[in-house]
């Protein structure tokens, strides 16, 4: 089993920007055109028991990464603090999921508290629909965890696959919606585009609020605000 790779990422680079950490372009990236494209050892696939269980989907990535030594291994590389992520504190069926798997696994309720606000502000999910066919896979990525969001990103989060060859592949790729200059921040929505598009300014920041815990001040929510 190989390390999380990167395949493709020569086009950006992680940065301190002045409000903490993004992705900016080193070189310019015409619409259309391929911005990075990563695959994660850091995942699990949603079971029919998952989808069963009132627990958020960040729950059962918390709960493989505490349970399969492999998985943790990967996790731990990415070096994640959760002391600067602002996240909500779990629902009541969270809270109850993440106690039973401290009791479970004998790791504190704190660090299992901890690895939950990280999954949960840094995870991905990817989809694989079919007339036949529908799975759901949760993963964290190293450069979607410095990828910041946007209202009106500069580029698409390609996440839903009709192949399962597509999905099994764990790939998830960022396509530039619009031509990118070097230098300029690489942005995504971390709203589904569709919602995004119909939700007002205060819709949007209150669903941002209430999954991430942030109050966005995108381009866009500056404008509308004013």
């Amino acid at each position: 089993m190989s390390k999380s790779i990167k395949i493709d990422s020569s086009k950006v680079e992680i940065a301190q920007l002045i409000n903490g950490t993004g992705l900016l372009a080193k070189k310019d990236i015409e619409e259309g055109e391929l911005v990075y494209a990563e695959r994660s050892d850091v995942y699990h696939e949603l079971t029919p028991a998952d989808f069963s269980n009132p627990a958020c989907d960040a729950c059962f990535l918390v709960r493989k990464i505490i349970e399969d030594p492999l998985t943790a291994k990967f996790y731990n590389e990415f070096d994640l603090d959760s002391s600067c992520i602002h996240v909500n504190s779990p629902s009541r069926d969270d809270k109850k999921f993440l106690k039973k798997l401290s009791k479970k696994s004998k790791v504190p309720y704190e660090k299992v508290l901890d690895i939950w606000k990280i999954v949960c502000a840094y995870h991905v999910k990817a989809a694989l629909v079919t007339p036949t066919n529908q799975r759901i896979r949760v993963q964290l990525s190293r450069l979607f965890n410095r990828t910041n969001h946007s209202c009106n990103p500069n580029t698409t989060v390609i996440h839903i696959f009709d192949l399962e060859s597509d999905f099994y592949s764990r790939l998830i790729t960022v396509i530039a919606k619009r031509n990118i200059r070097k230098g300029d921040e690489i942005t995504f929505s971390y709203i589904d585009p569709v919602l995004a598009s119909i939700l007002d300014l205060n819709s949007r920041r209150e669903e941002l609020m209430s999954f991430y815990g942030f109050i966005c001040n995108c381009e866009k929510c500056l404008e509308e605000s004013q």
